[in-house]
């Protein structure tokens, strides 16, 4: 049984729901049946090219505030991507006891500095007189949203699975690492000062925040830019989406740069802070950009090209030796070259091109072997410190039995640039 199941079951597509026709046991019983969904984690094999978006572009795709068109090229450059399930974040219980420990919902343990907060909250956590108004005003478009993409999930294209539940035996150790990164002050300028405040998600739904100097004061001029003192946020939603590549075996897809660097220096063992790990393969490939969705549905179900191209970028997370990395490069190059000229792609297509960028994450994660077993000290060495349990987990999560893999596997890292 899965969330279309569920969604059938209950009738949650029929034109002009209402929920003031369902018992408080009926709705319940559909909260405790779409927890009972996720009981077991999804296939996570490793050899499997896997995309994510980071964890708030992911969400705000799913309930709406984003077009879900943003997921055209993760599907186009993945063998398959992963979604969380928005019904269960709005009615599963677990879901709102995780929402009410974490940063954004205003809960205390993580900084003694009031945080930044948000005022989303779950059924349960809203008042009793207006669960039934809650549920009308969210329910249909989260269903809507999830037909939208049911043929990609019945297909293996997409992969649907809580966010939640991820993180959900995590927060202890959130906590601590949170706690070992903000000790380290000589990282926090380069870190999460990089790029501009706006470049950085506070939260799951929370999302960046700019703040500029609303006039002169000392040495500030109008108009400067400024930073959160507080970096815990920030870390907090990066620690998330480390999880998240870790849990899944994904890569996770562009994102706000200050959202990537956190990300990648947690996945990376602290090594990833220039310019110089970013992707290095350029190659052109048809924009997608207009195309519909029903498009972008038929283009990956059916082009052989572009299917292609997502098993020939997960071949560069393997790809160590020179002759076999310019063997992949050779490969994409001849498969981007037929894009450009095969006709049930270009149907779509305005005719315009995009540079792809491929690249693979410095530091440990590199160079590892699944199925090693490594002790903490040779993993995290004095690069991120020791008294984080949950970095040495997330970095040595390909050493997990269920992943051995003859060959390496490191972090794909993939850009897109338009050429107008």
């Amino acid at each position: 049984m899965n969330i279309f199941d569920v969604i059938q079951k209950w009738d949650l597509s029929k034109a002009n729901i209402d929920f003031n026709k369902y018992t408080r046991s009926a709705i319940s019983n559909l909260a405790y049946e779409i927890q009972n969904l996720y009981n077991q984690p999804p296939n996570t094999y490793i050899l499997k090219n896997r995309i994510h978006r980071t964890v708030s572009d992911s969400v705000r795709i799913i309930e709406s505030e984003n077009s879900i068109i943003d997921l055209t090229y993760p599907l186009i450059l993945s063998q398959e991507i992963w979604l969380p399930d928005p019904l269960f974040s709005i009615l599963s219980p677990e879901a709102n006891s995780l929402w009410q420990k974490i940063p954004e919902s205003g809960a205390i343990g993580f900084s003694d500095t009031p945080m930044i907060r948000t005022g989303w909250g779950n059924y349960w956590s809203t008042k009793i007189s207006d669960r039934i108004k809650y549920l009308n005003l969210t329910v249909p478009q989260l269903v809507s949203n999830l037909q939208k993409i049911k043929s990609l999930v019945e297909a293996g294209y997409i992969t649907i699975y809580p966010w939640e539940k991820i993180i959900k035996n995590q927060l202890s150790d959130m906590k601590t690492t949170i706690m070992t990164l903000k000790a380290r002050k000589e990282i926090e300028k380069t870190l999460t000062q990089k790029y501009l405040q706006k470049d950085y998600s506070l939260g799951v739904r929370l999302g960046p925040l700019g703040i500029t100097a609303s006039s002169d004061f000392g040495d500030l001029k109008k108009g400067d830019p400024l930073w959160i003192g507080d970096k815990t946020e920030i870390y907090f939603v990066g620690i998330i989406n480390a999880i998240i590549t870790s849990f899944l075996n994904s890569n996770m897809y562009e994102g706000l740069p200050g959202d990537r660097i956190v990300h990648d220096y947690i996945r990376s063992n602290g090594n990833v802070l220039s310019e110089n790990n970013f992707p290095k393969i350029v190659k052109e490939i048809p924009d997608f950009k207009n195309a519909t969705w029903e498009n972008i549905v038929e283009i990956k179900k059916d082009s052989e090209l572009v299917n292609s191209l997502a098993v020939i970028i997960s071949e560069f997370a393997y790809g160590d030796d020179k002759d076999l990395n310019q063997n992949l490069k050779d490969q994409l190059f001849e498969i981007a070259e037929k894009m450009k000229e095969q006709k049930n792609l270009l149907k779509y297509l305005p005719g315009q091109f995009i540079s792809l960028s491929i690249g693979t994450l410095g530091g440990v994660a590199t160079n590892v072997i699944t199925g090693m077993d490594l002790n903490s000290s040779m993993i995290l060495g004095a690069s991120v410190a020791s008294s984080s349990s949950l970095l040495r987990t997330i970095i040595s999560d390909y050493f997990k039995p269920k992943n051995i893999a003859s060959r390496k596997r490191k972090d794909i890292i993939l850009k897109i640039a338009r050429n107008i």
